[in-house]
């Protein structure tokens, strides 16, 4: 599971998503308070296309 975090995290980043692998099979999202709607749903959607494109 480790190896699969670290694929979604480098995939994330390249595609300018920041998220975090911590611990053995989480990755850590923290955006800013006063993100937008907007700006949020891009980004889950990214992580999304990431985690499709990894499994």
């Amino acid at each position: 599971m480790s190896d699969l975090c670290n694929v979604i995290s480098e995939k994330a980043f390249q595609k300018g998503l920041l998220v975090v692998h911590t611990g053995r099979e989480s990755i850590k999202l923290a955006p800013p308070l006063s993100i937008t709607e907007e700006a949020l749903f891009e980004g889950i959607e990214v992580l999304d296309e990431c985690i499709r494109a990894s499994i």
